[in-house]
C-alpha cells in the first residue's frame, strides 16, 4: 500500500458519539454541511450491511471508518458506483482472480467454471482482463 493510500486510514480512533454528532447535523444545511446527509445515510448502509455480514459488535465504529476513508479519497467528486449487473459481475470477476492466484493451474480454471456457471474460455478471458488491471495497477506505464 502506497503511502498517499496509508494516510487514508488515520490512527485516530472513531468517537463513540461520532454517528449521533453527525446524525443531528444531518438536517442542517449550512455552510460546510453540504453532503452531511449523504454521509450519514452511507454511514447507516455500509453499518447494516457490517451488522448482517459480522454481526453487530463494533459495525458502526468500521463504518464510520470506511466512509471516513472514502471520502478522502473521494469526497468532492462526483463518482459513479456501479450497480446490479455490472457490480456483481465486477465482484465475481475479481473472486475468480483471487481464487485463481491461489492455486494457478488448468484444474483451478475448471472448477472456476464450474462454480461460477461459466465457461472455461470465459474464466480465461476474465483472469487475462484482471491479469491487465492488476498490471495497470503496480506497473507505471512508460508513456502516457
Amino acid at each position: 500500500m502506497s503511502d498517499k493510500q496509508q494516510s487514508l486510514y488515520p490512527d485516530a480512533p472513531v468517537p463513540e458519539d461520532a454517528l449521533a454528532y453527525l446524525a443531528e447535523r444531518r438536517d442542517d444545511d449550512g455552510q460546510g454541511k453540504r453532503g452531511l446527509k449523504e454521509l450519514v445515510e452511507l454511514i447507516d448502509v455500509v453499518a447494516d450491511a457490517l451488522a448482517r455480514e459480522q454481526g453487530e459488535a463494533h459495525s458502526e465504529a468500521y463504518a464510520v471508518t470506511a466512509v471516513r476513508a472514502i471520502a478522502r479519497c473521494r469526497g468532492g467528486r462526483m463518482a459513479y458506483l456501479p450497480t446490479g449487473k455490472a457490480l456483481d459481475d465486477a465482484l465475481r470477476n475479481r473472486a475468480i482472480w483471487e481464487a485463481h492466484n491461489q492455486r494457478p493451474t488448468r484444474d483451478t480454471v475448471l472448477e472456476l467454471a464450474q462454480q461460477f456457471c461459466l465457461t472455461e474460455t470465459r474464466v480465461y478471458q476474465i483472469l487475462d482482463e484482471q491479469r491487465r488491471l492488476y498490471i495497470a495497477r503496480v506497473q507505471p506505464r512508460l508513456f502516457d
